[in-house]
């Protein structure tokens, strides 16, 4: 399920990562302020099967002109960046 949460108070991405651990955000009005991306969060995606719901929202705000963003990770996803190559003989 998608929970709206449609705040007026914009945040950075590294605030909304921290706010909404486990989970996917859609940002909504962002902006860029001195190098750091800015943005409302419109509403969080808890669940991968809720993903699509999410990127609906996303293309809602999109064809408004709005500018949008989504965030995040999913609890127990898997990320390359945390990926170590370990090369056994």
């Amino acid at each position: 399920m998608i929970r709206v949460i449609d705040s007026k108070d914009k945040i950075s991405m590294y605030e909304a990562d921290n706010l909404y651990k486990d989970a996917n955000y859609l940002l909504v009005d962002i902006v860029r302020q001195e190098g750091i991306i800015l943005g409302c969060v419109y509403a969080i995606s808890d669940d991968p099967s809720t993903n699509k719901e999410l990127l609906a929202l996303e293309e809602e705000f999109s064809d408004k002109g709005v500018l949008t963003f989504i965030g995040g990770e999913y609890k127990n996803s898997f990320s390359f960046d945390h990926l170590e190559m370990v090369s056994v003989a």
